[in-house]
């Protein structure tokens, strides 16, 4: 950085979740950046998150935590707290699908209200160059065998959170087309690694498998086959991110896609496999908490490729570090 030039600046909203948590180090160990990492805690979100990795030390005199729900309006004085900012990473979410079951309308408000006082803020921001929404390979709903969704393709949400999190999107078009807020949107297939929530699938599973219970794992509703997923690497991820913030073109949506799809069940047998212990399952097409799931989601990830993007970690090594990590960590699986 030459004499006298200005730090760049960035805003991290869900901070202190798995995703936003990974960014927020990734970014302090790849940059000089100035980070202002936004929390508000609850269900999935805590500062240990930040504060227990082993770069924070490192990062710490760099990132500025700042406390708001976005489920309010950012205040004047959370603005001035927050500053003047270069980037806008909207990370933070409601983004687990039972809740979303659970209670339709308060993740509305986190997925919907959150990202309008989110666009709001962004528009009165005089140097902004880019705000990148965080959203979900899940709002193209179910892919049919063999078919994997383009960025044009429609969206078809199948489930409350990835209706909210299309209408988050819809409103991020609407922000850059009426008050010029220079924008991309990245849809992100599923995310594995350390320091994720219990209650998603892979830590669910080795608690589970670790207890010797069983894990219901989603199907058709003739339960013969299993539900899957294209699963990624959370490091990977973090560098798909990056990209799109240097290199992305304003206006436009890019999916960041991992490269192996696997069933569900063969991401348990893994598991299982790794921890030497036996697997108990029940496959479930209707199960109570998810009333209708999904059966695959696949995204074609052609175009962030083209800025230059390449996978660098296998599910399998992945999954492995993800396991060891809660074995040496198991109060993240509380």
């Amino acid at each position: 950085m030459g004499k006298g030039q200005a730090m760049t600046r960035i805003l991290v909203t869900g901070a202190a979740g798995f995703v936003g948590s990974h960014l927020t180090h990734f970014l302090g160990q790849s940059t000089d950046w100035q980070i202002v990492a936004m929390v508000r805690g609850g269900t999935a979100g805590t500062l240990h998150r930040l504060y227990e990795h082993p770069a924070w030390e490192k990062i710490s005199d760099r990132v500025r935590v700042v406390w708001h729900d976005l489920r309010s309006p950012i205040s004047d004085f959370v603005s001035q707290k927050v500053g003047s900012l270069d980037y806008i990473l909207a990370v933070g979410a409601n983004s687990h699908v039972d809740r979303s079951c659970q209670d339709p309308v308060g993740c509305v408000e986190d997925n919907v209200n959150g990202q309008c006082n989110l666009l709001e803020f962004a528009r009165k921001q005089k140097d902004l160059k880019r705000f990148v929404y965080w959203s979900t390979d899940e709002v193209y709903g179910s892919a049919p065998v063999g078919q994997s969704f383009l960025e044009d393709d429609r969206c078809k949400a199948g489930n409350v959170y990835a209706a909210t999190k299309a209408a988050a999107e819809q409103l991020t078009l609407a922000y850059g087309n009426t008050w010029n807020v220079p924008f991309c949107i990245t849809r992100c297939t599923n995310i594995i690694g350390p320091m994720q929530s219990s209650e998603k699938f892979l830590p669910l599973v080795i608690k589970k498998i670790l207890a010797g219970e069983t894990v219901t794992i989603h199907s058709n509703a003739d339960k013969t086959v299993s539900g899957s997923r294209v699963y990624i690497d959370v490091d990977d991820v973090c560098r798909g991110t990056k990209l799109v913030l240097d290199k992305g073109v304003n206006d436009e949506t890019y999916n960041i896609t991992g490269a192996e799809e696997i069933s569900n069940l063969q991401l348990a047998q893994m598991v299982a496999e790794i921890l030497k212990k036996p697997l108990k399952y029940e496959l479930h097409g209707r199960p109570a908490n998810r009333p209708h799931p999904d059966m695959r989601y696949s995204t074609n990830g052609a175009k962030l490729r083209t800025l230059g993007f390449r996978l660098e970690h296998s599910v399998a090594d992945c999954v492995a570090r993800t396991v060891q990590f809660y074995l040496d960590h198991p109060e993240w699986l509380a």
